[in-house]
């Protein structure tokens, strides 16, 4: 019995977090229902005691606390529908721009984003985001793309912001590519990695790096092939992904003509 209650609070907690809660779920980006409306949802759920505030007393499950203590941002220990409204508006309009290396969802055009990101906080209707719009917070990562520095961004100001925190995420990504494919295979470590270096299977894949063919890929080489793939990359079924992963690396000449290392 004991364990079978256990088991009950926890997919009650799993499904609090999914439907109310979860930065991926019911505040995800995609999602048609407003913050407001989440807001109401989530303290119609919660607020135990009615008092519009979200702490110990309404006997909060441990994840549904520790997900509300980010929204606490007095330290008071309680949630006010005011804080929560804050702290998921920013949440959210991060996620549609790409802000600090928030986790975008693949598939939403740059247009949509902007769109979305400007209604979820246009409180004005002017169809732009104003700085007293936001938190200090939110809009320290935003400033950046005040290009005329009059304390509101129009949607072409945040379409070009959106656009380069792609690019820098995509160059980090690329530049992580490369450096764990040099960490792995590059055995002499001279910033090389050579036909010696790996399994045939693994030359196979990674010689159409090799620009100059001279039997080896340096740094240069794997970045420009990954980038071209990258950006030639179908998104629906990454069909032109560069294909370079693998677990572990072959030693000097090991898997030529043999069978030897995984490919």
């Amino acid at each position: 019995m004991l364990k079978s209650n256990r088991l009950r609070k926890l997919a009650a907690e799993s499904l609090e977090n999914k439907t109310l809660l979860h930065g991926g779920g019911f505040v995800g980006p995609l999602s048609d229902v407003s913050v407001d409306d989440m807001v109401q949802a989530t303290f119609e759920r919660y607020d135990a005691t009615e008092d519009g505030i979200l702490n110990a007393d309404d006997e909060l499950s441990d994840r549904i606390s520790n997900r509300i203590a980010d929204a606490d941002s007095d330290g008071d220990g309680g949630v006010s529908t005011d804080e929560l409204t804050v702290h998921l508006e920013t949440e959210r309009v991060s996620k549609l721009l790409g802000l600090d290396n928030a986790r975008c969802r693949p598939g939403l055009d740059v247009e949509t984003r902007v769109t979305s990101a400007i209604e979820t906080v246009d409180d004005d209707g002017e169809g732009d985001i104003d700085q007293a719009e936001v938190s200090e917070s939110l809009w320290s990562s935003l400033s950046v793309a005040d290009a005329d520095e009059d304390g509101s961004l129009t949607a072409e100001e945040l379409t070009a912001l959106v656009e380069a925190n792609a690019a820098a995420a995509r160059a980090e990504m690329i530049a992580n590519r490369v450096d764990a494919m040099f960490e792995r295979y590059d055995t002499d470590a001279d910033d090389l990695i050579s036909v010696d270096e790996v399994t045939t299977m693994r030359w196979n894949r990674l010689s159409a790096a090799d620009a100059d063919e001279d039997q080896a890929v340096s740094r240069d080489e794997l970045t420009q092939y990954v980038t071209d793939q990258v950006s030639n990359a179908n998104d629906s079924d990454g069909a032109n992904d560069p294909g370079f992963g693998g677990r572990g690396h072959g030693g000097h000449g090991r898997g030529h003509g043999r069978r030897g290392g995984r490919g």
